[in-house]
């Protein structure tokens, strides 16, 4: 489903045209393939370019060389209008700041990524993301009004809402406390593999890590095997 070939990600200024530097690059020479319903750790120290590789992979960054392609499509050299429509209808994203829109009730910040896309607003699906993440008393509220756990099951719910292929998660436990973060983790691992997404989580911590199915480490620009 997903496959990274050689990619590489630097900073330097290349507007005359010269190849980048290897050693400028944050990412460098990675490769990498995901099938579809597998979830992966993205492990690393701070600075090591995990949240760069998963920016890459978001289409929310574009690579200095190398690959992506999403079932068999290439997503590091297509127009702005397909990228925008690869984040819409096949990812779901989750971030450590949550990212809710504060102007949308829970039940609407749920809702929002079906409307993007046509869809019906509620159905089953939701109805089962709904009841698992505990969120039935809590549809009428504000973001400002949760707690930093129920923020986070919201933005669960709402990644999952379109049932996407692809779940990206930027360290999503990282302001929880521990306890809130095991309930977080299981319930994101679970939810995924019923809605057949794959899964992608950016983490520094080995603990989270091990709920995924497999992990990997970024070490000086390159993936390695844990």
């Amino acid at each position: 489903m997903l496959k990274l070939s050689g990619v590489y990600k630097g900073y330097a200024d290349v507007s005359n045209g010269e190849q980048e530097p290897e050693n400028d690059c944050v990412i460098r020479g990675v490769d990498l393939s995901l099938a579809s319903g597998k979830s992966l750790a993205l492990m690393g120290a701070s600075g090591s370019g995990k949240s760069t590789l998963l920016h890459l992979i978001g289409g929310m960054d574009q690579v200095s060389a190398g690959q992506i392609h999403f079932n068999d499509q290439r997503i590091d050299n297509t127009n702005e209008q397909r990228l925008s429509a690869y984040r819409r209808i096949e990812l779901g994203f989750v971030f450590q700041q949550f990212n809710l829109l504060p102007t949308l009730s829970v039940r609407d910040n749920i809702a929002f990524p079906r409307r993007l896309l046509g869809l019906p607003e509620h159905d089953d699906h939701t109805e089962t993301l709904i009841c698992r993440l505990a969120l039935d008393d809590l549809l009428d509220r504000w973001p400002d009004q949760l707690s930093g756990g129920q923020q986070q099951r919201v933005a669960i719910a709402r990644a999952l809402a379109h049932q996407p292929k692809l779940l990206l998660a930027d360290e999503p436990t990282g302001n929880l406390d521990d306890h809130m973060s095991h309930e977080v983790m299981a319930l994101l691992v679970d939810l995924s593999r019923q809605a057949g997404s794959a899964l992608i989580m950016v983490t520094h911590s080995r603990e989270m890590a091990n709920y995924l199915g497999s992990q990997m480490q970024l070490h000086d620009g390159q993936l390695e095997a844990i």
